[in-house]
């Protein structure tokens, strides 16, 4: 894996390049505000900063906010169900966060729906963790709606680890150029995703 420069060694690459555009990634743990506000003190505005998943959904021209918006909605709706497992639980006001939870889940052990045919227990075996305690098991639950549910909805994580598990190759503008902060805090599959679609890995 080559080198991966500092703040101030891209701000200077962004400065010497003034012609191509620039890309700066950033992985989720990263403060983009913070970024923008440090980079834009010595550049001018040739670049843009956005997180892995942002850049993504761009390259492949799909609304990565509108994808999220529907998975908020859909799982507010179980959630509120009086039928529902859940509702022995308040979990609404939980709504974001247990998408975050299962998002991270998912991207952790590359949990996805490949096709309409695939078994959700088969996909399912990958989650070894132990239900300890009642939140796991909620969880477990939540995780097992998400994935039926992207069989026949797309799902932003679905959408996410599809575009990262697909083998082609992504053809990308020549104008442009990448920066990556902080490698090592991106997920292996982001990592592989990286190294597979640009040189400079």
């Amino acid at each position: 894996m080559k080198y991966l420069p500092t703040l101030n060694e891209i701000s200077k690459a962004i400065n010497n390049d003034l012609e191509n555009n620039h890309i700066i990634i950033l992985p989720k743990n990263v403060s983009k505000k913070l970024v923008k506000q440090l980079i834009k003190i010595n550049c001018t505005n040739n670049y843009t900063v956005r997180y892995l998943d942002e850049y993504v959904f761009e390259l492949y021209k799909i609304n990565k906010k509108n994808l999220v918006m529907k998975d908020i909605k859909y799982l507010e709706k179980i959630l509120s169900e009086t039928n529902s497992f859940f509702n022995t639980y308040n979990l609404t006001q939980e709504t974001e966060n247990i998408i975050s939870i299962i998002n991270e889940i998912c991207l952790e052990k590359n949990l996805y729906v490949k096709n309409k045919n695939v078994k959700i227990d088969n996909v399912i075996k990958k989650f070894n963790s132990i239900l300890l305690s009642y939140e796991s098991k909620i969880i477990f639950e939540i995780l097992k709606i998400w994935l039926d549910r992207s069989k026949s909805s797309s799902t932003y994580i679905n959408k996410y680890l599809y575009f990262l598990n697909n083998k082609d190759r992504k053809k990308f503008t020549k104008e442009i150029t990448l920066h990556v902060i902080d490698f090592i805090n991106f997920t292996n599959l982001e990592k592989k995703w990286l190294e597979n679609n640009f040189n400079e890995f």
